[in-house]
């Protein structure tokens, strides 16, 4: 919370602070803050001459975003910059440090990047709600005098309302599937256009089973979540549901392997987890906040991977252990079904629901699946028992992702971008830019 007080205070000056702290919730003055810097952005770029900037700089991309977060944003981060190392397209590199805690940050080496905003295309792997914060990190025409792309996620089908005027701030935006493309297409004319992540898994083999605490006589399912993120809409307790209906307690044959991250962040509801699995000796619990060579080595060791979720924006480490060759279990629906067919994985029923109330800023007015348990628990007991059935799943989904989701072919689409960018930018005239802004 200290965190968000200091942002805001940067913004708001001291008594105006005091004053709105006694009238408005948190929210509604992290809202607040928003707006203003917002503002501030936009004018800065509307008497910016942006033609001329453009011209004046060199062709390339500017990547933006947190490459040392352990989590979604900054792995999307680090594919771009693995995807774009693939093609031609000059680069640099730009640090922000996201609002992360200390033990879910790794060292992410900077080599011999160009670290500054050397070229004429932003690219920002940060998401609209701490995207405007931005306007206190970096110089002011380096943000309003370039092309600016936002790489985002969402995982509903309505964009969120409160987030719209942070589209100001961007001349297109970038997202994984036709899924997000929809949900932020219905609210700007802007430019939206489908790039997804690379996938490229790297492991360490010489971790193994015994290592993890894990048997090696069983076969294994592996369901993972952050408790620090929406639990709900990852639905872990529908793995576990799925799981009993499926295996008895004593099943010696198959195991259940919950990785929790940040579990010391809600002992509570670990708590909860472990007593549904009380009387399953077949059930392991990992609490340990894993490096991420480490976690792909454990999608590595399983045999499978469960994901109940109600919606996901891409569904990048489904897409991961696919990678690494693993049978996915998934709900059929959301952005996932980028990369699902019913050759590769094994698509779970589902029923669309409204949410039950707000989870965030995922508002009640929306709109998720509902996973068919039984579907998913006729799928956990073939897949331990058919080992043909295992090897087809397996092998098609390896063959597909390596092969339409490599860095090189998501490079081709970065580079392809770049260039139809710089080809539509030469033509505009002032006047056309600044009717953009």
């Amino acid at each position: 919370m200290s965190q968000v007080k200091d942002q805001i205070k940067k913004i708001i000056p001291r008594k105006l602070w005091a004053f709105l702290k006694s009238i408005f919730r948190t929210d509604q003055l992290k809202q607040i803050a928003r707006e203003r810097l917002i503002a501030s952005w936009t004018a800065e770029k509307s008497s910016s001459n942006r033609r001329q900037q453009y011209f004046n700089q060199k062709p390339g991309l500017n990547l933006i975003g947190d490459f040392t977060a352990a989590n979604g944003l900054g792995e999307a981060a680090r594919s771009s910059l693995v995807a774009i190392q693939t093609t031609t397209v000059p680069f640099a590199v730009l640090n922000y440090q996201s609002v992360v805690p200390e033990h879910q940050r790794f060292d992410f080496q900077m080599g011999s990047y160009e670290t500054r905003f050397a070229y004429k295309i932003n690219l920002f792997h940060v998401n609209p709600l701490e995207f405007p914060s931005l306007w206190h990190e970096f110089p002011h025409y380096d943000l309003a005098d370039h092309y600016a792309v936002g790489s985002w996620y969402w995982e509903l089908p309505e964009f969120p309302e409160k987030w719209t005027s942070t589209l100001d701030l961007v001349d297109e935006v970038w997202v994984a599937s036709d899924f997000v493309k929809d949900s932020i297409q219905k609210k700007t004319q802007k430019p939206v256009i489908k790039i997804p992540p690379c996938i490229h898994v790297e492991f360490d083999p010489t971790i193994n089973r015994a290592s993890l605490k894990l048997p090696e006589d069983k076969f294994l399912f592996l369901c993972a979540f952050d408790v620090l993120s929406m639990q709900e809409r990852k639905n872990p307790w529908a793995v576990i549901e799925a799981f009993k209906r499926s295996f008895s307690p004593k099943e010696n044959s198959v195991g259940l392997v919950v990785k929790i991250n940040n579990a010391v962040e809600n002992q509570e509801k670990v708590a909860e987890l472990k007593r549904a699995l009380s009387e399953y000796s077949n059930c392991y619990f990992i609490e340990e906040t894993f490096p991420r060579l480490k976690f792909n080595s454990l999608i590595n060791l399983i045999d499978v991977y469960v994901s109940l979720h109600r919606s996901e924006g891409f569904g990048l480490i489904p897409a991961e252990a696919m990678y690494l060759g693993k049978p996915v279990i998934m709900t059929n629906w959301s952005g996932n079904t980028e990369f699902m067919t019913d050759d590769n994985c094994c698509p779970v029923n589902y029923n669309l629901i409204p949410l039950a109330k707000n989870y965030g800023d995922y508002e009640a007015n929306q709109i998720w699946a509902d996973p068919d348990i039984d579907h998913a628990a006729m799928y956990m007991k073939r897949l331990s028992s058919d080992r043909a059935y295992v090897e087809q799943i397996s092998s098609n989904a390896s063959v597909f992702i390596r092969s339409h989701y490599s860095p090189e072919a998501v490079g081709r689409l970065i580079a392809k971008r770049v260039e139809e960018i710089d080809r539509i930018r030469g033509k505009m005239s002032l006047d056309q830019i600044k009717e953009e802004i």
